[in-house]
């Protein structure tokens, strides 16, 4: 399990748990007593994963990391698989709370790529409601989580 500090958000701790089946995401303020809500993202073993994995482009990716990645794999269709790679040190509430960045590539149903892997990013929300979100799980809701604690 690893705490990290969210970015422009010195008060708001991502915290990182990982199983051998799954990366757990869950944010923590040092202003509220609140739990932290996991998120719960399954870990992924395949084929196709272990097609894109193999890759120089991972290798670099899984450096940079520091091995810090979960493989997600979706189908696009009956011949084509998408596989990412995220980055899951960094992110925010909301959808992109597994990481805001990752690689991806897709594959056929006989493990070769069939475009280039590639970097990508992943959206932001610049709502209001995931301003308000933040600022919520920053300060807390209630009186008790609105009180600064001494350590």
């Amino acid at each position: 399990m690893t705490a990290y500090p969210t970015l422009f958000q010195p008060l708001l701790r991502r915290v990182v748990a990982e199983t051998p089946d799954a990366v757990l995401v869950g944010f923590h303020s040092v202003l509220s007593d609140g739990e932290i809500q996991w998120e719960r993202f399954e870990r992924h073993r395949s084929p196709a994963i272990a097609a894109v994995a193999a890759t120089p482009e991972a290798e670099v990716f899984r450096w940079f990391s520091m091995d810090n990645l979960i493989w997600r794999q979706q189908p696009l269709d009956a011949e084509r698989t998408l596989v990412q790679a995220l980055d899951h040190r960094y992110g925010m509430p909301g959808v992109s709370s597994l990481g805001f960045w990752g690689i991806r590539a897709v594959v056929d149903p006989a493990g070769r790529l069939v475009g280039p892997v590639e970097t990508f990013q992943t959206p932001r929300d610049a709502s209001g409601a995931a301003w308000q979100d933040l600022w919520v799980r920053i300060v807390g809701t209630g009186p008790a989580d609105r009180t600064v604690r001494a350590n």
